[in-house]
């Protein structure tokens, strides 16, 4: 069973050679490692290089003209591979050696599985949705289609992160779940339509991948960006809404106007009996500027 491992490479010269080096210390040795250069301006390719050049691994490196952002960088990292599972990993995260081993032994249980979710602790370390290992009410593997997306659509129950998971590539492509350029959240924009298509999940209860709270990652900055995102993440949703689970869909929408509510007008100050308002008010406006 080979794994594509796609890293994303973009200003991360604190955190990328940590990164990489994780991923050269696997244990599991069917890898092919896929390097995408998104043209930072920091010296992170070059950390990179040097180590790439005394690896005895399948290293690929894959290079931008110009910055394109995470979406692009991992569809070009897609379009790559040749593994029968994909593995993201975010450059300034790292994880444990025995990660993919781990991964593929439940993959190997579970052929049927679309996805293999993984188990992440946060550094800092912080209570995370993708901290699986405790959760006694998750079973290891699923193959109601109903109860698994409404399970991706709840954003409490499985973890959010495209990262830390096993993909199988030929569902990937089947049904052309490739990431939408031009956004920041394009894992929640991803999982949306995931939801739509995944047949059975399992789940590896070991942590195995540590997610880094980076301050000057583009989900704590940007902020014109990221409201700009939120709301093009949501009028995809509404406009590809369809009758199995509507009200996990409706859920899921409602959660991110509530989101946008309040980056665009700071109404966390304000009583709660106005704050459970926010999503429909945001709904409200939402709908006006999109379908007027």
């Amino acid at each position: 069973m080979k794994i594509s491992v796609i890293i994303p490479i973009y200003n991360v010269a604190l955190y990328v050679e940590e990164c990489l080096r994780s991923v050269l210390e696997q244990d599991y040795e069917d890898l092919e490692i896929i390097i995408v250069d998104d043209c930072g301006t920091d010296n992170s390719m070059e950390l990179v290089e040097n180590m790439v050049f005394n690896s005895s691994r399948d290293i690929s490196i894959l290079r931008h003209h110009s910055n394109k952002g995470l979406s692009a960088a991992r569809n070009t990292g897609i379009r790559q591979a040749t593994g029968d599972y994909l593995f993201f990993l975010d450059s300034d995260d790292y994880i444990e050696p025995y990660c993919l081993s781990c991964l593929a032994q439940i993959a190997g249980i579970y052929p049927e599985a679309d996805m293999v979710y993984g188990s992440s602790k946060a550094i800092p370390e912080r209570p995370i949705p993708e901290d699986i290992v405790s959760r006694i009410d998750l079973n290891v593997f699923y193959d109601d289609r109903r109860k698994i997306k409404k399970m991706i659509l709840s954003y409490s129950l499985l973890p959010i992160g495209i990262w830390n998971r096993l993909i199988k590539r030929k569902w990937l492509l089947e049904y052309q779940l490739f990431f939408k350029e031009g956004i920041v959240y394009e894992d929640n924009h991803w999982d949306f339509f995931a939801a739509k298509c995944v047949r059975r999940i399992a789940l590896c209860k070991k942590n195995i991948h540590y997610y880094r709270f980076n301050p000057n990652g583009i989900s704590y900055t940007q902020f014109h960006k990221r409201l700009e995102s939120k709301d093009i993440i949501l009028k995809d949703w509404v406009k590809n809404l369809d009758c199995c689970c509507l009200s996990s869909q409706l859920y899921a929408i409602l959660h991110l106007a509530h989101t946008c509510y309040v980056m665009r007008f700071g109404g966390e100050s304000r009583p709660p009996y106005i704050r459970a308002f926010y999503p429909f008010i945001y709904l409200t406006r939402f709908f006006l500027l999109y379908y007027k």
